[in-house]
């Protein structure tokens, strides 16, 4: 990367459209999201188990050309929602369950960035040369080779 002195320098994105989808320079398309989930370091063995084979199971899904990054931001949570019912036993029971929950009370925020690379012409006749014949191979190889050479 050539160093001119101008921002575009150290910005490694191309251009951003109107719903926010980056378009790097190296060719890869990328989109960010943020949600709110469930804070996956309170799962016992078995939700964790569970929730994971889910993600798993989508993620095998995807195609070739995705690279997933997963990021986590966890909040200390100040807010407590407080029962407004008059009964003096609830009420009781309530102030307990703040004192325990107030110190570890979090809101956990997700962020999911999807970048998409299509894959390069030899790339992709690479991938497709395990089903060819034989002939096909070599006139691939060949065609691959030349225009190795050629560039």
């Amino acid at each position: 990367m050539a160093n001119t002195g101008y921002i575009s320098d150290l910005v490694t994105w191309f251009t951003m459209s109107e719903n926010a989808v980056v378009s790097n320079n190296n060719g890869t398309i990328q989109k960010t999201f943020k949600f709110s989930a469930k804070d996956t370091t309170t799962f016992t063995e078995d939700n964790g188990v569970h929730y994971f084979e889910a993600i798993n199971n989508v993620l095998k899904r995807l195609k070739k050309g995705y690279i997933l990054h997963w990021e986590m931001a966890k909040h200390h949570d100040e807010d407590y929602i407080q029962t407004t019912n008059a009964n003096a036993l609830q009420a009781k029971f309530d102030e307990t369950r703040k004192d325990r929950l107030q110190p570890n009370l979090y809101r956990i925020e997700y962020y999911l960035t999807i970048i998409y690379r299509q894959p390069t012409q030899t790339t992709a006749k690479l991938s497709n040369i395990f089903y060819d014949s034989d002939e096909t191979v070599i006139q691939t190889i060949k065609s691959i080779w030349s225009d190795f050479w050629s560039h």
